[in-house]
């Protein structure tokens, strides 16, 4: 049996997201807050004797040569130099088209992975640059648990992580295609004659979220009445997750996922076991304070 490597790809959620104006290539400036939460698929890397062998297997949705994790490995090749063989199994436990980044934490983890399984050794700007190539979620992954992000997704700045809530995650049992989201945003912005306030202040952002209230939060998503105005089920889902106690509740990224937030992990619990009964998936969740990757040969199994 050759040498394995095992990886945990967190999913993620925005505490805010502000959509400002759209850039003449066709992507949109953000101001948001995201935050890294322990729920995850599982990766695992295999080594394969042939030179240039792939292969990805597992919980996979989107055919191998479409998948996001295909590219990784292309351009990690292309980067590196390095073409070994390669065996890639992907347990998904994050749903697809839910807002929470699973593409692309398994795009960030097995970057990473690539580069501690072969001991390749890229720098920090060459990792995060193929990140930049791979989509605009991915840098965060390879940062910080918690983080401002801005531009496109480019722009990350780490910040300290809060510990004191626990998360109650939903997926309503449909998927939103982003692309989809921006074009309806973009749509309601012509419509009305109005583009977003761009009111953010990144510092002021980072104080609200590090000194704030929960309850008392004033982060939004722009995002959240568009979606809704289709699916009426996320005015309901964010009316639920109050009713059962949540501090603040919110669409996370484009959707379709929402979430609210409690104080402890008993209340958590009794919102997930009452809001069970209404929604496929719910889960308990906490938000992670660092980002665990493997050093070189950490987890590496001979």
């Amino acid at each position: 049996m050759g040498k394995r490597l095992y990886l945990l790809a967190p999913a993620k959620i925005n505490l805010h997201l502000e959509v400002l104006r759209r850039r003449k290539d066709g992507y949109h400036d953000i101001v948001s807050l995201f935050q890294a939460v322990s729920l995850y698929d599982e990766i695992e890397l295999r080594s394969l004797k042939k030179k240039n062998a792939y292969r990805l297997e597992g919980d996979i949705s989107i055919p191998a040569e479409d998948n996001i994790i295909t590219k990784v490995v292309e351009l990690f090749r292309q980067e590196s130099g390095n073409y070994s063989g390669i065996e890639i199994g992907v347990q998904k436990h994050i749903p697809v088209g839910a807002g929470l980044g699973g593409g692309s934490s398994d795009a960030a983890a097995v970057l990473i992975g690539l580069d501690r399984f072969f001991s390749v050794g890229l720098s920090t700007p060459q990792l995060l640059h193929l990140a930049e190539r791979l989509g605009s979620d991915v840098p965060f992954f390879l940062r910080s648990a918690a983080a401002l992000v801005q531009g496109r997704g480019e722009m990350v700045t780490p910040i300290e992580a809060r510990s004191d809530y626990f998360l109650v995650l939903i997926f309503p049992g449909f998927a939103i295609e982003s692309r989809e989201a921006y074009r309806w945003l973009d749509e309601a912005r012509d419509s009305t004659g109005r583009e977003s306030p761009g009111i953010s202040r990144i510092d002021v952002l980072k104080k609200e979220y590090q000194n704030g209230a929960i309850d008392r939060w004033t982060f939004f998503n722009s995002f959240q009445g568009v979606v809704a105005s289709r699916f009426p089920a996320v005015k309901h889902t964010i009316t639920a997750l109050y009713r059962c106690g949540a501090l603040y509740s919110c669409l996370s990224g484009s959707g379709s996922s929402l979430y609210g937030l409690y104080a402890s992990d008993k209340e958590a619990a009794s919102a997930c076991k009452e809001l069970q009964t209404e929604y496929p998936l719910v889960e308990i969740a906490k938000p992670l304070q660092k980002l665990r990757w493997p050093d070189y040969n950490d987890g590496v199994c001979p």
